[in-house]
């Protein structure tokens, strides 16, 4: 039988946990890269985080 990916796991609640933690650290973080415009890195980290443990960690995260 196959697990599902919305099955909520101690590992997938820590992972929450620590993804939310970079993600406030680093959404200070902006480069320039023109008028009122710039690139955070905090926004890569849902994405790497989503493809990392799934789509309910960075459904949290975000």
């Amino acid at each position: 039988m196959k697990k599902s990916i919305f099955q909520i796991t101690t590992r997938t609640v820590v992972t929450i946990g620590i993804g939310a933690a970079l993600y406030g650290a680093t959404s200070f973080i902006g480069i320039p890269v023109g008028p009122d415009t710039s690139l955070r890195p905090s926004i890569a980290l849902l994405a790497i985080f989503g493809a990392l443990f799934g789509p309910l960690v960075a459904l949290w995260l975000d």
